[in-house]
């Protein structure tokens, strides 16, 4: 698989579950989610996240598909 269209899935996924949360269930506002590349917005890693209260984590790859992950959930 393309890594493209892996980032793709991993986009979707990440839409779904942010919708799950919220409970929220609206196709259109979930493919607006899948399509924004957050990916487009960083520069190359490792990036610093956040991680638990007023805490940072530096992750220690530069791979986009670990931008994806919502810690808050």
């Amino acid at each position: 698989m393309e890594r493209v269209q892996e980032l793709a899935i991993i986009r979707r996924a990440y839409a779904k579950q942010i919708l799950a949360a919220a409970q929220i269930d609206d196709p259109s506002l979930e493919l607006a989610f899948a399509q924004v590349r957050r990916e487009d917005f960083l520069g190359p890693g490792p990036w610093v996240i956040p991680y638990g209260q007023n805490n940072y984590r530096t992750l220690g790859a530069s791979d986009h598909g670990l931008l994806w992950l919502d810690r808050s959930l």
